[in-house]
């Protein structure tokens, strides 16, 4: 059975996987910026951890760190935005000027997506080496 890559996602899915996956992340991620520091943190856990299957879901690695550039853009500048947006001093102190806020998000989201990519690129291999093999 071949992986699920995001071409072979219907429009729907492929915009949740794109868009909305990371915006909600920002979302949440932005208003807890303004409360405590711990609670910002758990929102970057819950952002990473639901991010780390993007990288499989293509079918090179280039395409999955264009993939980790474009999440951690959309999650890093929804943060800021929503920050911004709820006027509440940040429970950490950001960056100046707060553009490089957005390599917070590029930067580990590249590294998770192409991380990804090879590690479900070895099981695919794995799996297709044992299909491959005859039975003895």
């Amino acid at each position: 059975m071949e992986p699920l890559t995001l071409s072979r996602m219907s429009r729907p899915r492929q915009a949740w996987e794109v868009l909305g996956g990371p915006m909600s992340a920002g979302l949440l991620a932005g208003l807890l910026l303004g409360t405590t520091w711990w609670l910002y943190v758990a929102a970057i856990a819950v952002a990473l951890i639901g991010g780390l299957p993007a990288g499989g879901q293509h079918r090179s690695t280039a395409t999955a760190a264009a993939r980790g550039v474009w999440g951690g853009l959309l999650w890093a500048g929804t943060v800021l935005v929503v920050h911004a947006l709820t006027g509440a001093e940040a429970a950490l102190e950001l960056p100046e000027p707060q553009a490089v806020y957005l390599l917070y998000g590029i930067v580990p989201s590249v590294v998770s997506a192409v991380v990804s990519h090879q590690v479900l690129g070895r099981r695919r291999a794995s799996a297709e080496g044992a299909q491959a093999a005859p039975a003895a």
